[in-house]
């Protein structure tokens, strides 16, 4: 993982989406595993259901990234 990209991941899950315990580190650890998983599930129509999964990853792929950047871009 780029560390550059993972840090945004990071920010934007602890700032648009309250996951206060992460860490802006570049790692991709597994508080923010955990967080993408809990993010994939709580926009389980944007993210799982077009993608025909039925449980959450903790990967950000295409769905995952589409949601993120309609959100970000949604508050900016």
């Amino acid at each position: 993982n780029d560390p550059a990209e993972v840090r945004k991941l990071q920010t934007f899950l602890k700032n648009y989406e309250g996951f206060s315990n992460i860490a802006i580190t570049g790692f991709y650890d597994q508080s923010t595993y955990d967080a993408v998983k809990k993010f994939q599930l709580k926009y389980t129509n944007d993210i799982l259901i077009p993608s025909g999964i039925t449980a959450p990853t903790g990967y950000v792929y295409t769905a995952t990234l589409k949601k993120i950047n309609e959100i970000y871009c949604k508050n900016n």
